[in-house]
């Protein structure tokens, strides 16, 4: 198999194939991982717009397989001790080999070498069912050392997005230590 590799995102790659292929990207995976939440008429979780966005802040990390974009993280700062990542997707024809892992792994060493402390990401779940992919990612996020904090319902967070929702969802904090 070709061997994986991540690198971070810069303003270069703002071209309209590879925003369009990350927004595909992430748009496929999270209507799948998050199927039921989701109303059908909701355009998807990102737009051109975003991504671009995103890469000329180079807030993003690909991984590829040969030159194949096959997964990518988001990350943003949250204050001088705690970086967050989040929008974490592999692609499903790629799943199980370890993408997300090493995206999460690499982000986590950036944040270190970059002085913060502690990493941070946001889980979004049904209240009133359970969604077998959020459960695994619950399981894998501990797994790795991640503990939840604070939930609160998406709606109090975001009002402007509440009106997407096929159900009432609840947003988790999680942290970890990196120290």
């Amino acid at each position: 198999m070709t061997k994986l590799t991540i690198r971070r995102s810069t303003a270069t790659d703002n071209k309209p194939e590879v925003v369009d292929h990350l927004v595909n990207l992430i748009n496929d995976c999270y209507a799948d991982e998050e199927s039921g939440m989701w109303l059908e008429t909701t355009s998807g979780r990102v737009v051109p717009d975003e991504i671009s966005a995103f890469l000329e802040k180079e807030q993003l990390f690909f991984a590829f397989l040969g030159d194949g974009l096959v997964g990518s993280v988001k990350i943003d700062v949250i204050d001088e001790e705690t970086l967050e990542f989040g929008m974490l997707v592999a692609d499903p024809e790629y799943r199980g080999i370890g993408i997300g892992r090493e995206l999460v792994k690499t982000v986590e060493d950036f944040a270190r070498d970059q002085g913060y402390n502690k990493m941070m990401l946001e889980l979004l779940t049904p209240q009133d069912w359970i969604n077998p992919s959020k459960e695994f990612l619950k399981k894998w996020y501990t797994r790795i050392g991640y503990i939840p904090g604070k939930t609160i319902p998406f709606a109090q967070e975001f009002p402007r997005r509440a009106k997407d929702f096929a159900c009432p969802c609840d947003f988790t904090v999680w942290l970890k230590d990196l120290t």
